[in-house]
């Protein structure tokens, strides 16, 4: 799951049961990606997290590696981590 990847939380917090609040963490995780990340990790993301696809059907449709497509998720999980840590900061 997207969210729990990116949003920081501690280890023995309940994580989140109120629909309204996954709704908006969600809306702001979406935004992250649209402001944060490169149009092709963008596209890499929405393909495995939100459609579901393997990595080796989005390297077979965008003619990439599996690696490479492994690579491109893990940086934008990291961009994404970073940001909400970030902000969690401030």
């Amino acid at each position: 799951n997207l969210i729990k990847d990116v949003v920081p939380h501690r280890p023995n917090e309940i994580w989140v049961s109120d629909a309204a609040e996954k709704e908006r963490l969600f809306r702001k995780v979406e935004a992250s990606v649209d402001s944060e990340l490169t149009e092709l990790q963008k596209i890499i993301v929405r393909k495995h997290e939100y459609e579901g696809q393997s990595f080796e059907r989005i390297a077979k449709d965008l003619g990439m590696r599996q690696e490479a497509v492994r690579m491109h998720i893990s940086r934008a999980r990291k961009i994404l981590r970073d940001k909400f840590r970030n902000e969690t900061d401030e």
